[in-house]
């Protein structure tokens, strides 16, 4: 099964690896994707809004990336990894969106969620939207693409498919926008990542992906959300089968 996976996985970078990319969001889920990043082969930067705090947390794991403030790595890079805690409302939303700065002409991929308080952690299930349609909505020069946010950290840090057992490289859910350049590129960035990106669709499906987030997230402790099953924290949702991608 791994031999049929990374067959089915076409090489998609055309020489778009070594884009530089800055991570906003200095936890887990950054410095993971960061660390993963790099190691396909992408420069890698850190943006916070504490450049000082950010460089302890970054520097800890990875002691030679470049840290600055957020619209300074943004204004460097080709791409941007949004890996911060997902505001629930709008308003929050866009509110992360503006503190970004410019964003014209960049790929942004959004690894958040927008839950609810703890322990219901709930996605936006009474709103028309997705957090990931109002970041698109709220940056229409970018292009915005739902990326990395359906697995834990143990998936980010291991694409490699060893926590959940399943043949590699992972597969990654993504959806957003439909310029074939600008998705060539997002999903060179998800494949640069260690994972076998698997696109569908446009940005309306990131509903989806958030549904699919907040199941993995209920399901891998009984004490969040409205299940009492607990599936641990190994587990991945991924496509099996023939496509036609």
């Amino acid at each position: 099964r791994t031999e049929e996976r990374t067959a089915a996985c076409p090489d998609i970078t055309n020489g778009w690896r070594m884009a530089k990319v800055a991570i906003i969001g200095s936890g887990q889920v950054g410095v993971a994707l960061g660390r993963n990043l790099i190691k396909g082969g992408v420069e890698v930067i850190f943006g916070g809004r504490d450049v000082g705090k950010t460089s302890e947390k970054v520097h800890a794991a990875l002691s030679e990336v470049k840290v600055l403030g957020v619209t300074e790595a943004i204004a460097e890079a080709d791409a941007v990894v949004l890996a911060v805690p997902g505001p629930p409302d709008e308003a929050g939303i866009r509110k992360m969106a503006s503190d970004l700065g410019e964003c014209s002409g960049k790929i942004i991929l959004d690894a958040t969620n927008p839950l609810s308080p703890f322990p219901a952690l709930a996605i936006r299930w009474g709103e028309a939207k997705s957090g990931g349609e109002i970041l698109a909505d709220a940056l229409p020069q970018a292009k915005v693409y739902k990326a990395f946010n359906t697995v834990g950290v143990e998936h980010l840090s291991a694409p490699d498919g060893s926590v959940s057992g399943c043949a590699a490289p992972e597969d990654m859910l993504v959806a957003g926008d439909l310029d074939p350049a600008a998705k060539e590129k997002a999903l060179a960035l998800v494949k640069a990542a260690g994972f076998r990106p698997r696109f569908c669709g446009p940005i309306r499906y990131a509903r989806n992906l958030e549904a699919i987030a907040e199941l993995w997230i209920h399901l891998s402790a009984p004490i969040i959300g409205d299940s009492k099953d607990c599936w641990g924290r190994a587990f991945n949702f991924g496509v099996f089968g023939t496509t036609t991608e």
